[in-house]
C-alpha cells in the first residue's frame, strides 16, 4: 500500500500546538522528531543501558502525518487510515493545515513551518529489514532460520539455506572469536539432519537470535539443559529462548514479558515451531514489582531460570530469582554490557548466588549462577 506522507518543519515548543490542530482536522497517527535528549525516567522505562549519540538539541521538530490517497490504492477501504478519494481532495487536506499553522503564529514560535511532502509504502518500514535476516549457525547443531526462507536439499544428508554451503564451527570454551556463536546473520549455512532448526518471525520489535546478548544464554542453555527439565523465560520476547530450551531438553517453559506484543509474538513463534501448547504457557506481568504474580509463577520450582534483559533489570531480578529455583537449579542471565558485569557479580553474591560460568562475547557478559549452599 502508498501512503503520502507530509512532514512539519517546525519548533519542539510548537508541537503540542500543531498535533492539536491536526487532531481537529481529522488527521490520526502523528510521528514526533526531534533533537531532544533521553530523560533517566525514560531510560528506565525503555530498558535502555547505553544512550545513543543525540544531535545537539537546536529546539527544531519535525511532525509528520500519512495519507492514504484512495486513488492510489483503490483495493484498500475507506476507513484505512487518514483516507481521502483522489489528490484534489488531499490538496484541500493540505490546505486547511496551512491555514491552522498560520493561525498558530500567534500563539507560538512555529519556525519556518515549511511542509515537506514524500511518497513511501507499508514495506519501507515493515519488511525491509528482512533482508539482512538469514540463516545463521548458533552452534554445533543449532540453526536459527527466517521464517520466509525456505531450506533446499544439498545432497549428502545436509540441508542449504537458499542452495548456497558454508561451514560450521565448535561453540564450546570461553573465546572472544572464532567460534559458531559468532557468526554473521548474513553467514550462508549448511544444515544436519541432526541440527536443531528454530524458524523465527520476530516481527519488527523483538529478537532473531543473531546479537551477542540472545547467543549468549542460547549456549549456556544448551551447555546446561538436561531431558525434561522446567524453565522459566523472564522477558520472553520473540520467545526464542524456550523454543530453543524445549527443543533441546523436551520440557516445559513457563514465559513472562511486560509486553503484550511480545506476549502475542512469542506465541506465534511458539506455533510455527510446533512446540504443543501443553509444554509452555505465557503470562503478562512483571515478577520484580508484583509479589503476586511472582508468587503465582513460583507456585512450581525450576530447573533454568533464564533472562536475557538488561544488567539494570537482572540485578533486581536476582533477589527474586531464588525461590524459583530448585535448590540445584541454575539462573542464567544475560544483556549485561561489560561496563555493568562487576555491578551484576556483586548483586549475584548479595543475592546468594555463586557463579559457574561467565561468557563474553564482544561489549557482552552472561553468566550462570547457583544458589550458594549455606
Amino acid at each position: 500500500m502508498k501512503w503520502t506522507k507530509a512532514t512539519i518543519m517546525t519548533t519542539v515548543d510548537a508541537i503540542d500546538f500543531i498535533t492539536v490542530m491536526l487532531d481537529e482536522l481529522g488527521i490520526e497517527g502523528v510521528e514526533i522528531e526531534d533533537k531532544r535528549g533521553i530523560t533517566e525516567e525514560e531510560k528506565e522505562e525503555m530498558y535502555i543501558n547505553i544512550l545513543p549519540e543525540a544531535e545537539e538539541d537546536d529546539g527544531s521538530a519535525k511532525v509528520s502525518f500519512y495519507v492514504n490517497i484512495l486513488s492510489e490504492n483503490p483495493e484498500d477501504g475507506k476507513d484505512y487510515g487518514n483516507a481521502v478519494e483522489n489528490h484534489r481532495e488531499f490538496a484541500g487536506l493540505m490546505k486547511k493545515v496551512e491555514e491552522g499553522l498560520k493561525e498558530l503564529r500567534g500563539f507560538v514560535d512555529i519556525g519556518d513551518c515549511s511542509i515537506v511532502i514524500t511518497d513511501t509504502k507499508d514495506e519501507d518500514w515493515i519488511n525491509n529489514w528482512k533482508k539482512f535476516f538469514k540463516p545463521f549457525r548458533i552452534s554445533d547443531r543449532i540453526v536459527i532460520k527466517p521464517a520466509w526462507i525456505e531450506f533446499e536439499a544439498a545432497g549428502s544428508g545436509e540441508t542449504n539455506a537458499e542452495g548456497n554451503s558454508g561451514t560450521g564451527t565448535n561453540a564450546e570454551g570461553n573465546s572472544r572469536t572464532g567460534t559458531a556463536a559468532e557468526e554473521s546473520a548474513g553467514s550462508d549455512i549448511r544444515v544436519k539432519e541432526d541440527d536443531i532448526v528454530v524458524e523465527m518471525d520476530p516481527g519488527i520489535s523483538f529478537g532473531t537470535g543473531s546479537h551477542e546478548t540472545t547467543k549468549l544464554p542460547i549456549l549456556m542453555l544448551e551447555e546446561y539443559l538436561k531431558d525434561g527439565m522446567r524453565i522459566l523465560d523472564v522477558g520472553c520476547g520473540s520467545g526464542i529462548l524456550s523454543i530453543i530450551g524445549i527443543k533441546l531438553c523436551g520440557g516445559k517453559a513457563v514465559m513472562t514479558d511486560i509486553d503484550r506484543h511480545a506476549i502475542t509474538a512469542a506465541k506465534e513463534n511458539m506455533d510455527r515451531n510446533n512446540i504443543p501448547e501443553d509444554s509452555y504457557s505465557i503470562e503478562f506481568g512483571n515478577i520484580i514489582t508484583d509479589e503476586e504474580f511472582a508468587a503465582k509463577i513460583g507456585e512450581e520450582k525450576y530447573d533454568i531460570v533464564v533472562a536475557n534483559i538488561l544488567a539494570d533489570v537482572i540485578m533486581p531480578l536476582s533477589g527474586k530469582v531464588g525461590p524459583l529455583l530448585k535448590p540445584d537449579g541454575i539462573f542464567i542471565c544475560s544483556g549485561i554490557i561489560e561496563d555493568m558485569a562487576d555491578k551484576v557479580k556483586e548483586k549475584l553474591d548479595e543475592n546468594g548466588f555463586e557463579i559457574i560460568k561467565e561468557r563474553h562475547m564482544g561489549d557482552w557478559v552472561g553468566f550462570a549462577a547457583r544458589p550458594r549452599i549455606i
